[in-house]
């Protein structure tokens, strides 16, 4: 039979806890989801030292750099794993780890999941409010930062054209860098 078992997701900036019911993806697959996946927003008092969240409201309140704890309990059984929330990303140097401007930067949606069925092409994505598009490529500015703050649900593949001088990927193994 399809089971359910009981996920709690913490976060470690802001404290917020939220409990939720995974329901098992088939017989005895042992995969567990949250369906409507959890919906997660920024603190309130995010933009000061006193971020306070409200604890059982179902959305998880979290910061940028955040490290969220997923725990699952099934007959008798418990298991965790974290989650590192950081909307943004950076192009940097391999060799010197200096930030990188002018790289652009492409979200491609893999399997059209999350863009209405187009496998391969551009991602949808959201403003952070979720209420507008926003640009599935963009450049990096001077500090090497990109985001693309909301997608849909779906397997993703970011593409790097960097600046000239540069290549992509790095040549160095992920331990070197």
């Amino acid at each position: 039979t399809i089971e359910t078992a009981i996920i709690s997701i913490t976060s470690s900036l802001t404290g917020d806890s939220e409990t939720y019911t995974g329901t098992e993806s088939g017989p005895n697959t042992g995969l567990f989801r949250i369906i409507p996946p959890v919906p997660t927003a920024e603190a309130p008092g995010a933009n000061t030292a006193q971020a306070a969240p409200v604890i059982g409201n179902g959305t998880i309140e979290t910061l940028s750099n955040d490290v969220l704890t997923a725990r699952i309990d099934y007959e008798g059984q418990s298991a965790t794993d974290q989650i590192v929330v950081d909307p943004y990303n950076v192009v940097f140097d391999s060799h010197t780890d200096q930030l990188i401007a002018g790289a652009t930067v492409s979200l491609i949606d893999v399997t059209g999941a999350g863009n209405g069925g187009d496998a391969g092409g551009p991602a949808k994505v959201w403003s952070p409010n979720g209420t507008a598009e926003a640009p599935s490529t963009v450049v990096t500015g001077t500090d090497g930062r990109f985001a693309f703050p909301r997608v849909n649900g779906s397997t993703y593949r970011v593409e790097v054209t960097p600046p000239e001088g540069y290549s992509f990927p790095t040549s160095l193994a992920p331990a070197q860098l």
